[in-house]
């Protein structure tokens, strides 16, 4: 199995796991509402994971499907930094919560890190 599917089948079975686990809530699990409490006061390893799928997802479609960036973070950025900043940005949008986490993890990183913009 290539590098990509090994990765592929780790995510389903990440999700499979997540989905399991928050079954009673698991109609508000995708939600910032949600991933707030569980990122803000005692890190989760769900809460890291989550940040490390997103972020994993962003490089993979940077560089394999869209070729464009949507955040651009220094190199050595650790999880434990893009979780201050993700909590950071959900408090100070609380009227975002209701969007998907995976969105906000984006428009918190692109607002943190944007990308220098291409002159052409």
């Amino acid at each position: 199995m290539s590098y990509l599917g090994r990765r592929r089948v780790c995510l389903a079975t990440m999700l499979l796991a997540w989905t399991t686990a928050f079954g009673a809530h698991a109609e508000d699990m995708h939600s910032g509402n949600f991933w707030l409490a569980r990122c803000s006061e005692q890190v989760t390893t769900a809460c890291l994971s989550f940040l490390h799928g997103a972020q994993e997802m962003h490089e993979r479609m940077a560089s394999d499907d869209y070729k464009r960036r949507l955040f651009c973070p220094p190199d050595g950025i650790t999880l434990g930094q893009s979780r201050l900043i993700v909590v950071k940005y959900l408090r100070e949008n609380p009227n975002l919560l209701h969007l998907p986490f995976v969105s906000l993890v984006t428009l918190g990183l692109a607002k943190s890190f944007p990308c220098p913009r291409n002159p052409n």
